[in-house]
């Protein structure tokens, strides 16, 4: 079991993070948040020494690297993206390096953290991993899944800032998979990079066959 934040005013970038710019004082905060020792974070111990000796500060890396351009500056809509996807690359490292029989997202009550956490974990292995692009037909399968829970369960749509996020984060997603198919010398460099990070060929890593 492992817990990441899902809402703070960090991950929202509001309040005192509204205005922080600089890329590097974001990563370093970030980095800082994920391995603070009692905080909101929690990893087991047996994943804690390899993950945090160097692979999360790999992680950062590379989605500053192949996600923004090692831009000095990134908007609050950006460091949104580059949370979520470190969230994903985090989780994706996990459960290369983990190998577990099966695996779930859940919040407390299982209907938005987890619905929205499942769907873009699905998104990106999609987009960022097989690079491929995403049918009309799946988005509507999942955008279904995704919200069914909250308005079955709840009778309300999941949560508002949640789901913005989400949204971005699956254009950002998208934005980096359409780079990389024009770019092979770009793809190369990427699935090297991301292969080192997980520990495992990445090109092997695959959702199976799509209805």
């Amino acid at each position: 079991v492992l817990s990441l934040v899902q809402e703070s005013d960090f991950v929202f970038q509001r309040g005192p993070y509204s205005n922080l710019n600089e890329a590097k004082t974001f990563k370093r905060l970030l980095l800082e948040k994920v391995k603070q020792e009692g905080g909101k974070y929690f990893f087991p111990q047996k994943v804690k020494k390899n993950l945090f000796s160097k692979k999360i500060s790999q992680i950062a890396d590379f989605i500053h690297e192949f996600g923004f351009e090692n831009k000095a500056s990134l908007s609050k809509e950006q460091r949104v993206c580059f949370i979520e996807g470190f969230y994903f690359l985090l989780m994706l490292q996990l459960v290369a390096t983990q190998n577990p029989s099966s695996f779930s997202f859940t919040c407390k009550d299982a209907v938005d953290h987890g619905m929205v956490r499942s769907f873009l974990f699905y998104l990106g292995v999609m987009m960022l991993v097989e690079l491929k692009s995403i049918t009309f037909k799946e988005i509507k399968g999942m955008w279904s899944q995704m919200l069914s829970s909250s308005i079955l369960i709840r009778e309300r749509m999941t949560s508002p800032q949640t789901y913005e996020n989400c949204l971005q984060a699956a254009e950002f997603f998208q934005g980096i998979g359409l780079k990389l198919q024009g770019d092979n010398k770009l793809k190369n460099k990427y699935f090297k990079s991301l292969s080192l990070i997980l520990g495992v060929d990445c090109k092997k890593i695959s959702l199976g066959k799509r209805a």
